[in-house]
């Protein structure tokens, strides 16, 4: 299992490691940016958008740092006192 510490990017910004909690505030952010981030993105279906959808991406994120795979990591802002996003690399 990979393991890391969190880090301040800024004064109102900590990025650390997911935990499944996190998935209410993705689904959060990531429906605030949908329109944004469309031109980029891939084509995700409702589902994606969602607390449930966010909390099976998170079992499979979590699984592959177990088995030393992959670090995922969530950004928080102090301002909202919950999890505004995740540095994509899948």
């Amino acid at each position: 299992m990979i393991s890391a510490s969190s880090v301040r990017l800024a004064s109102d910004v900590l990025m650390r490691p997911a935990a499944p909690e996190d998935a209410p505030g993705l689904a959060r952010s990531y429906r605030r940016s949908r329109d944004h981030l469309r031109p980029w993105g891939p084509d995700r279906d409702e589902v994606f958008f969602t607390p449930a959808g966010q909390a099976a991406r998170l079992r499979e994120s979590l699984a592959e740092r177990s088995a030393g795979r992959s670090m995922p990591w969530v950004l928080v802002s102090s301002r909202r006192s919950s999890t505004t996003g995740a540095p994509e690399g899948r």
